[in-house]
């Protein structure tokens, strides 16, 4: 259960985060003094921030994109094997560019951890299209 609460508070950040991306360029537009690219450290992202960027960009473009079946159990297992695989991709991005040892740690334990999880709800929706034969 706890799992469960992370993944969707995890996919809530995702959600109202890309949402406030969206604002936080539309403000800085529309204002100028809200225009952090000016900032220490924003002026140019590092190439892993980059990486970071599109894999949180990529995964949220296919998790939209994704045809709702109306079965609520098929949909959320398929858009949280999208949710786990922009996890990887992100956790391999960070692993490449990163350099504290404990978040690089911690990105380890989320590939394993998103991997099986993509392999558990993949045996599940197999059995569930198994039953509908």
């Amino acid at each position: 259960m706890k799992h469960r609460l992370s993944v969707l508070v995890g996919l809530s950040t995702l959600v109202l985060g890309s949402v406030g991306v969206a604002e936080d360029k539309t403000t800085a537009a529309a204002n100028p003094a809200h225009d952090h690219s000016t900032m220490p450290g924003h002026d140019a992202a590092s190439k892993g921030s980059q990486d970071l960027h599109k894999a949180m960009m990529d995964g949220m473009q296919e998790m939209h994109s994704m045809k709702m079946t109306g079965n609520t159990d098929v949909d959320f297992a398929s858009m949280m094997i999208e949710h786990h695989e922009q996890a990887i991709a992100m956790s391999k991005a960070q692993l490449k560019s990163g350099k504290d040892p404990e978040v690089k740690r911690k990105a380890n334990e989320i590939i394993a951890a998103s991997e099986k999880d993509i392999a558990d709800l993949n045996k599940w929706k197999a059995k569930q299209t198994a039953a509908t034969r």
